[in-house]
């Protein structure tokens, strides 16, 4: 390690830090050319508000005995902050800072404090299994990839600022289901997955080019009021508490619509979908349905299968009207619950399809939205698991 000490408003090189001497030596440092790397040492507290600048990132890996790393003047850094597996870490403040390249706080079992209230600009915003009870990212207004999975305290998320990103935004498996608020978020150009979540507020979202997943949630009715258009599928997979949602706007979905697996009795009425008029992909519906109307469906270029266990009358619609779809449709009341809430209806698509006249090609590329998701959700699991196994061996 090289440091060049200068007078007020000094210029260090990078610091590589061990020791109480290593912070000493850029203390009347406000910019630091290089990175900053904290690796496992004796010092429980690490204050670096004197740092205004760095060019370069910052790195605590691996640290045990450090509680509290605070950089409350830092400005803005042109690489990333990564925080990894810290096992004694409860809380890191930037208060100050308003830009970053990534953040990414990884494996702090004890981090429950985390300040980045003027962060104003990232690329890839990760959080991924910490203690943080709230998380409030107020001032970030653009994003690429914004990440929030397997946090165990986690309770409250706000992005009260954030309008777009240009790649995808995943809240996903967060025990305490957390309630969410994306009051200014517009649009998001790839997927969209809502995982373990209370409460929704994304009234203003308005294009979604990629997939949009609602899964495992605890929400018993939202809105999403702007929204227009969704460029690859709309999945609701075993969301037990729904009882009833709006997309009063919504005109296209790019490929399929999957409704599944719920507990409670679901209405799906003419305010669901009241502008819905094209379907580019097959529209699976199972589950406890009280009821499914597309009001202003004129295109489905797949096939329709609907299959309840609940109170449900086929005479609707799009099972009335089969010039609407490319495919064939299919609509069944079992009255029987022990088909349901978990009741997979894939084994009789499959039996009724090979019955049809609908090409296999048809058929399998209508599926291939569902095969997309349950791909992601498999790489998800590879990945906590390939985290954990490095974890364990470090």
């Amino acid at each position: 390690m090289v440091n060049l000490k200068l007078p007020i408003f000094a210029l260090c090189l990078s610091l590589v830090s061990a020791s109480q001497a290593d912070i000493e030596s850029v203390s009347s440092c406000s910019k630091i050319v290089g990175s900053v790397v904290i690796l496992d040492s004796a010092l429980s507290t690490i204050d670096l508000s004197n740092i205004e600048e760095i060019e370069g990132g910052v790195y605590v890996l691996g640290t045990t005995n450090l509680t509290s790393l605070k950089m409350d003047s830092l400005k803005s850094l042109t690489g990333d902050i990564l925080m990894l597996k810290n096992s004694g870490l409860t809380d890191f403040s930037a208060k100050s800072l308003s830009n970053v390249n990534n953040f990414n706080a990884t494996l702090n079992p004890n981090l429950r404090e985390l300040n980045l209230s003027s962060l104003s600009i990232a690329l890839d915003f990760y959080i991924f299994s910490n203690s943080v009870s709230a998380l409030n990212i107020n001032s970030l207004l653009n994003a690429r990839d914004v990440t929030i999975i397997l946090n165990s305290q986690l309770e409250f998320i706000s992005f009260q600022k954030l309008t777009s990103c240009s790649g995808s935004l995943s809240i996903n498996g967060n025990f305490l289901v957390p309630d969410v608020q994306l009051p200014s978020l517009t649009q998001v150009q790839k997927n969209i997955i809502f995982s373990y979540i209370s409460n929704l507020n994304a009234s203003l979202l308005s294009s979604n080019g990629g997939e949009l997943v609602f899964s495992n949630n605890e929400i018993q009715e939202f809105s999403l009021d702007s929204l227009k258009s969704i460029g690859g599928s709309l999945t609701f997979l075993e969301n037990d508490k729904l009882k009833s949602f709006e997309m009063p706007e919504l005109t296209t979905i790019g490929k399929g619509l999957l409704i599944t697996d719920n507990s409670e009795p679901l209405s799906i009425q003419d305010n669901s979908f009241p502008k819905l008029a094209s379907i580019g992909g097959m529209v699976v519906i199972s589950g406890n349905i009280k009821t499914f109307n597309l009001p202003e469906i004129k295109n489905v270029i797949g096939n329709v299968v609907i299959q309840s266990f609940g109170d449900f009358n086929c005479n609707n619609k799009i099972t009335q009207n089969p010039e609407y779809i490319s495919g064939f449709g299919s609509c069944k009341w079992t009255g029987n619950p022990s088909f349901g809430p978990h009741y997979n209806p894939i084994y009789s698509i499959i039996t009724n399809t090979s019955q049809s006249s609908v090409s296999n090609g048809i058929i399998f590329e209508s599926f291939s939205y569902i095969k997309t998701f349950i791909f992601y959700q498999v790489l998800l699991i590879i990945f906590v698991v390939f985290i954990i196994l490095v974890w364990r061996n470090i």
